[in-house]
C-alpha cells in the first residue's frame, strides 16, 4: 500500500484525511512557505541499526527515521512518515521499520517506502527462511492482544505464527549458528519464546524462579562456536525496576544471572555484544538515572562507562563489526560514540536535528543570537550566534529548560525556567534561574518556599520592555493531589513576588505598542 493509500484507508472522511496529511507532514505546501530544520542537534532515539556497509547507520527517532552514510558523523533526515520508530532491520536489498502504526518496508535504500500492514505497535523485526517476523504490543503499559506475525511476502499479507495472547513482544533474535531456530522475549508470562522450526510452533523458557519475567531486549554472540553465548535482559512483570542480565551458553535451555546489584533501582533495558568478542558486553540502565555498563568477561563484572555521556537512558547500542567502536541512543540526548571500548565518549549527532525544543528567544540587539530551550535529562540551553545554522551548548546552564528570555533592556541578562523533576517527592523550592553573562554562569531566583509543591513547571517568561526590575513568570503547580497553576510577578528584579493568577498558565505576551497589556 503506498503512503497516501494508507493515511485514505485510516481517515476516509476528506476533512480527516487532510487533517492527517498535515499532522503527518504531508500537506500541500503554502506558497512562498519554505522552512528547513536549523538544529540544535540531539533528541530522543529509540533505537539504532546498521547496514550490511557499516558506514551506513539508521536512527530511529519519535520523529521519523534518520541516516548516516559516513558512519554516524553526520545524519540526515529521511523522507520517512514523521511518526515514532522502534525498530529497524536493514538488509542487503529490503528494509523493514517497526512503528506505532504498524510496519514499513523499502527497496531503494530509504529512497521510497511501502505501507506494509499490521496497524498496531511494532516493537522488534527479524528475518529468517525468508520470511519477516514483527513482535507487537506495549511495552510500558498493560493489555493484551500482542502476539508474533509472520510474512513470507515482504509484508503483503501476515500470519499469527504465536497462538497465545501477551501484552508485548519486546524482542526478536535469530539464533547466529541456527536460522531455523528463533527466540522472542516477551512481557509477560515466563519471559521468552523459542522456535525451532523456523517460527511455526513455539514453547516457553523459563530463565529464572525469582519472579514472573519481562525480557526486553537479547542479544547473541557471532556465530561459528559450538554454542553462541545468548545474553538475556529479564524484568520482573510485577516490579519493573528489579532486574537482571542472564547469560545460556546452551542454546537457552539454562540461564545463569551475572548478578549485578546495581540493578535494583535502575533496571537494564538494552545490550549489546561485541562482535569481535563475545565477552564483551553492554547493558544500559533505564529510569531515574541512566547509565550505561561494560563487561570484558563475559559478564562476571561490570564497570560504569559513562566518561562524556550525557545522564540520559541508551535506548540502543551498536556496534562497528570492523574496529569495535560503540555507539549508543540516547532517549534525551542524541547519538554518542566511543572510540576506545567505552571508556570515554563525544557526541555524534551532527543533522540530528530532533531535539525538543520548548521555548526560543531573540537578541534585541542582534536578531542573529539566539537561544533555545533544550528538554531532557543532560541537555543544556543552546545558543546560535548565526541565525541557527550552528548551535553551541552553554553547559554551565542547569537542565530540563522549558523556559528563555532575554531582557529587552540587557540582552545578556538571560532568564530561564524548568521543570522541576524531583529528587523526592515534596519540599522543594519553586524557582528560575538567571545569568547576568550570556548564559556562562547562572544563579537561582527563588520564587515560592512550599512543602507541598511536588513539581513545578515553568512554561514561559516575560520580561517588561523599559523595565528589568518587572518580571512575569507563567507555569503549572502540582501538589500531592492537586493540579493548579498561576503567574507570579516581580516589581524589584526577582526579589519577592506575589501570585497575580490562580490558574495553569502556558504563555506570557505584550502589545507590541503597549508593554501594559
Amino acid at each position: 500500500m503506498s503512503i497516501s493509500g494508507f493515511f485514505r484507508r485510516f481517515f476516509k472522511s476528506p476533512v480527516l484525511f487532510f487533517g492527517a496529511l498535515c499532522v503527518f507532514g504531508f500537506a500541500i505546501p503554502a506558497a512562498k512557505a519554505a522552512w528547513t530544520s536549523g538544529g540544535p542537534s540531539g533528541g530522543y532515539v529509540n533505537c539504532l541499526a546498521m547496514a550490511p556497509n557499516p558506514e551506513i547507520l539508521f536512527a530511529g527517532s519519535k520523529r521519523g527515521l534518520y541516516r548516516s552514510l559516513d558512519g554516524g558523523r553526520n545524519w540526515s533526515q529521511t523522507n520517512f512518515p514523521p511518526v515514532s520508530v522502534y525498530t529497524i532491520w536493514v538488509g542487503s536489498t529490503v528494509m523493514y521499520i517497526g512503528t506505532d502504526i504498524g510496519v514499513f518496508t523499502s527497496h531503494d535504500g530509504c529512497e521510497t517506502w511501502r505501507y506494509a500492514g499490521l496497524t498496531e505497535k511494532v516493537n522488534s523485526i527479524t528475518v529468517a527462511n525468508g520470511a519477516v517476523f514483527a513482535g507487537t504490543g506495549n511495552l510500558t503499559g498493560s493489555g493484551d492482544g500482542a502476539s508474533i506475525y509472520s510474512s513470507k511476502d515482504e509484508g503483503n499479507n501476515w500470519v499469527k505464527v504465536l497462538p497465545e495472547s501477551l501484552t508485548a513482544v519486546s524482542a526478536l533474535l535469530v539464533d547466529t549458528n541456527d536460522a531455523m531456530t528463533i527466540y522472542a522475549g516477551v512481557k509477560n508470562g515466563d519471559g521468552l519464546r523459542k522456535s525451532q522450526n523456523a517460527g511455526k510452533s513455539w514453547y516457553p523458557v523459563r530463565i529464572a524462579d525469582l519472579w514472573s519475567q519481562s525480557v526486553v531486549a537479547m542479544g547473541m554472540s557471532a556465530g561459528g562456536s559450538e554454542s553462541p553465548t545468548i545474553y538475556s535482559i529479564c524484568l520482573n512483570f510485577f516490579n519493573a525496576f528489579q532486574g537482571d542480565v542472564f547469560k545460556s551458553t546452551d542454546g537457552g535451555e539454562n540461564w545463569v544471572s551475572t548478578i549485578i546489584p546495581w540493578l535494583s533501582l535502575n533496571p537494564p533495558w538494552a545490550l549489546a555484544i561485541d562482535p569481535n568478542d563475545s565477552d564483551t558486553v553492554y547493558v544500559s540502565t533505564h529510569y531515574s538515572q541512566g547509565r550505561l555498563y561494560g563487561s570484558n568477561d563475559g559478564g562476571d563484572t561490570w564497570t560504569t562507562r559513562v566518561q562524556g555521556l550525557p545522564p540520559s537512558v541508551p535506548s540502543g547500542i551498536l556496534i562497528d563489526p570492523r574496529n569495535s567502536s560503540v555507539m549508543v541512543g540516547l532517549q534525551e540526548g542524541g547519538i554518542y560514540k566511543s572510540e576506545d571500548g567505552a571508556n570515554t565518549w563525544y557526541e555524534s549527532s551532527q543533522g540530528l536535528n530532533n531535539a525538543d525544543i520548548l521555548d526560543i528567544a531573540v537578541d534585541p540587539d542582534s536578531s542573529g543570537i539566539v537561544y533555545a530551550a533544550v528538554w531532557g535529562k543532560g541537555q543544556h540551553l543552546t545558543r546560535s550566534t548565526n541565525g541557527g545554522q550552528t548551535w553551541q551548548t552553554l553547559s554551565g546552564s542547569p537542565t530540563y529548560f522549558r523556559a528563555v528570555a532575554v531582557d529587552p533592556q540587557n540582552p545578556k541578562t538571560l532568564y530561564a525556567g524548568k521543570s522541576l523533576q524531583p529528587e523526592s517527592l515534596i519540599g522543594h523550592y519553586i524557582y528560575i534561574h538567571r545569568s547576568t553573562d550570556g548564559g556562562q554562569t547562572w544563579q537561582s531566583i527563588q520564587i515560592v518556599n512550599s512543602s507541598d509543591y511536588v513539581v513545578f513547571e515553568c512554561d514561559d517568561i516575560w520580561v517588561k520592555p523599559g523595565d528589568s526590575d518587572t518580571i512575569l513568570v507563567a507555569g503549572k503547580l502540582e501538589t500531592l493531589g492537586n493540579l493548579s497553576g498561576g503567574i507570579f510577578k516581580s516589581t524589584d528584579g526577582g526579589v519577592s513576588w506575589t501570585q497575580t493568577f490562580h490558574a495553569w498558565s502556558f504563555t506570557l505576551c505584550s502589545a507590541p505598542d503597549d508593554p501594559n497589556e
